[in-house]
């Protein structure tokens, strides 16, 4: 069986608008909380969290540890474009986020850092010594 779909340039522009718009468009940017993207690595010695959160600085950063359990927030006021001006699309702010993180019981949570560079917020989670496996080559006889 073949199905036949009549094309409708209209029909596709108005699906592709609704759809390609974020739902920002259909509630306001005022119910939505747009948490920034993040990278988390690993190595031997430590793991670093990379958390994407360009145009703010480094006091808009608040970054908090209870338990195991990292906290980054930030709360700044939300930029005004003027009088008279609007967004027409508004795909990013990170004025206000909260992110949580789970840490292992491996960690170092005395010598946790913190940088914030270009826009990225980087935050070092050292291992504790006994956890850190360096590797050994044995020879064989």
């Amino acid at each position: 069986m073949r199905i036949i779909r009549n094309y409708s340039p209209l029909q596709d522009a108005v699906l592709n608008d609704f759809f390609n718009k974020g739902i920002s468009h259909l509630v306001g940017n005022d119910t939505l909380n747009t948490n920034p993207m993040v990278n988390i690595s690993e190595n031997p010695e430590r793991f670093q969290i990379q958390l994407a959160a360009p145009g703010l600085t480094r006091e808009d950063f608040e970054i908090q540890l209870e338990k195991n359990r990292l906290q980054v927030r930030s709360v700044k006021d939300e930029q005004t474009l003027g009088e008279g001006a609007r967004y027409n699309r508004r795909a990013f702010d990170y004025s206000n986020f909260t992110r949580s993180f789970n840490l292992p019981e491996t960690i170092n949570t005395e010598n946790i850092s913190a940088n914030y560079d270009n826009g990225i917020l980087y935050i070092n989670i050292p291992k504790k010594a006994e956890v850190i496996v360096v590797p050994k080559n044995i020879e064989v006889q």
